[in-house]
């Protein structure tokens, strides 16, 4: 289970936030959180639409550390 664990957190939390890379890969057609942001802070003018998406990006990772910590049995 310790497999799993390092792979969702090696691989879930760095792909919420590499907007660049689906960007020089799919071009505009590929939406995802980091360009959502990107595109209501930087296009729309949006700030409060971008800063909201960041959040739930920020609360989504820490869920997901949280979920996938280490347990210590005593």
């Amino acid at each position: 289970m310790n497999g799993v664990r390092s792979g969702v957190q090696s691989v879930f939390i760095p792909s919420l936030s590499l907007f660049m890379l689906t960007r020089l890969i799919g071009g505009n057609r590929v939406i995802t959180l980091g360009t959502a942001i990107e595109q209501n802070f930087l296009t729309n003018d949006n700030y409060g639409m971008g800063s909201t998406i960041g959040v739930i990006l920020i609360l989504t990772m820490f869920i997901t550390m949280w979920v996938t910590k280490e347990r210590r049995e005593r």
